[in-house]
């Protein structure tokens, strides 16, 4: 079975492949997704959230991949220096990260939710 979405086209039958358009070497963009925040300040996120996150620093350089779940947040890795810490917010019932890079940052954003609310 086959399905064209414009430039992509998706196999089902017994693997999945995305096929973009030449010379662009990404399926998910999240540079609309970008927040400058004070040094010291937050971003909540996401609320009643299960999944992955990425978070960037644009001004810093740093890319960071984190897994979330039941208000457990763990780093799984990244480059660079390393300026965000993620963690849960229970007064927000979500996960937010803080920027601790010195200044204020930069951040771009992308998230895979792979379980919304219990």
């Amino acid at each position: 079975m086959w399905g064209d979405f414009g430039a992509y086209n998706i196999n089902v039958s017994k693997s999945v492949i995305a096929k973009g358009t030449m010379n662009v070497n990404y399926n998910l963009d999240a540079t609309q997704n970008a927040v400058t925040v004070a040094n010291g300040g937050l971003i909540t996120i996401l609320e009643n959230f299960s999944g992955f996150v990425v978070t960037n620093n644009w001004t810093g350089g740093s890319c960071e991949l984190w897994v979330c779940g039941s208000g457990v947040v763990v780093r799984i890795g990244g480059v660079g220096p390393g300026a965000a810490v993620m963690n849960f917010a229970p007064a927000q019932n979500g996960y937010a990260i803080y920027n601790n890079a010195g200044a204020t940052a930069t951040y771009g954003i992308a998230t895979i939710r792979t379980r919304g609310a219990a």
